[in-house]
């Protein structure tokens, strides 16, 4: 659990990367004993693991009372596309 609380999005790698790595440690939970956690708590989870950077997205998903693990997986996506393509960030 500290593992996934602990871990932050390094803005120099890919997002996907990331997300990967999340979702292998949610599995490795599970697979421990864990019970599962529901999909807006991963989704809730996922967001604390971005940098300040990221903050807009946080506030505006966060804000979101449909919060998905999905939806948060896909805006971060998304965002890594539109940063790329402007020029921001490293990834």
């Amino acid at each position: 659990m500290q593992k996934l609380v602990g871990m932050q999005l390094d803005e120099s790698k890919s997002a996907t990367k990331h997300l990967s790595l999340f979702t292998g440690t949610l599995s490795q939970l599970q697979d421990s004993g864990m019970a599962p956690f529901d999909d807006e708590l991963r989704g809730i989870f996922l967001l604390m693991t971005l940098p300040n950077s990221w903050e807009t997205l946080v506030v505006a998903l966060s804000s979101n009372p449909n919060l998905t693990f999905d939806g948060v997986m896909g805006s971060i996506l998304n965002e890594q596309i539109r940063r790329k393509t402007s020029g921001e960030g490293s990834s």
